[in-house]
C-alpha cells in the first residue's frame, strides 16, 4: 500500500518518484480512500464503500491484521478469502 509508506528512490514507468514523505497517509485513511471514497467517487455509496446492512458484501479477508502491522510488512500481507455480493469468490 504505497500511500502509507515512502520508498525514497522509488520511481515509476516514468522514473519520477512515486511518493514522497510529505504525501504518506496513515493506514485508517488510506483504507477508507479505497472503500468508501471510490464509492462516493463513482456515485455509489447508497450501495458500496463499506460493510453495512443493504449494500453489497464485497469484502476480502487479508492474512494479518494491516491496522496493526507495520507499514512496512502490509506489502507482505495475502487474501485469504474475497466475497462478491455475499458468495465466495475465492478461499
Amino acid at each position: 500500500m504505497r500511500a502509507v509508506t515512502s520508498r525514497l528512490g522509488a520511481v515509476n514507468l516514468a522514473d519520477t518518484p512515486t511518493c514522497v514523505p510529505e504525501q504518506v497517509i496513515n493506514i485508517k485513511d488510506a483504507v477508507y480512500a479505497y472503500t468508501m471514497g471510490s464509492a462516493y467517487a463513482n456515485f455509489c455509496e447508497d450501495n458500496r464503500g463499506s460493510i453495512s446492512p443493504g449494500k453489497y458484501a464485497d469484502l476480502v479477508v487479508f492474512s494479518q491484521d494491516i491496522y496493526r502491522v507495520d507499514p512496512d510488512q502490509i506489502k507482505d500481507t495475502n487474501i485469504d478469502l474475497t466475497m462478491v455480493e455475499g458468495e465466495i469468490a475465492y478461499s
